[in-house]
């Protein structure tokens, strides 16, 4: 497994197992999410962050995205539904976008380059949490 050098990687399996059992009795309690969606969310949301992880360590050879992005984001699509993996990426991305561009710099005092890591995780609980509230509404946004 490829790591970076510079992540502290704590792990706990009994959390991650917690996390997991959770998402069909979410599903049971969630009145506008049924158990395919829950499983398609999961699949998706974890799919498709971890073909992204893998594309880019084929390309560039080195890890740009950490294992703990993608299964947040399988836990994300589980609990709110496959109907949240885009909306959820589209607001990480553009926030994580302006954040890395505009707000880390001016925070951090020195200039920024190509090559900092920014975590994405906190990006994705925001796009979640923003799906969560205004869920309808950024779906008649975004399609």
């Amino acid at each position: 497994m490829l790591r970076n050098r510079h992540a502290v990687v704590h792990h706990s399996r009994r959390a991650e197992f917690g996390r997991s059992i959770l998402t069909p009795l979410v599903a049971y309690l969630h009145p506008d999410l049924d158990y395919f969606s829950a499983f398609v969310g999961v699949i998706a949301g974890g799919g498709s962050l971890f073909l992204i992880q893998w594309l880019y360590i084929l390309v560039r050879r080195e890890v740009g995205l950490g294992f703990g992005d993608v299964k947040l984001l399988a836990m994300i699509g589980g609990w709110l539904g496959y109907q949240s993996i885009f909306s959820t990426i589209f607001l990480a991305s553009v926030v994580g976008s302006v954040f890395g561009i505009l707000i880390f710099p001016l925070l951090s005092g020195r200039k920024m380059h190509l090559r900092a890591a920014i975590p994405f995780g906190p990006f994705l609980a925001l796009g979640a949490f923003t799906h969560l509230i205004f869920g309808p509404q950024i779906r008649e946004l975004l399609y």
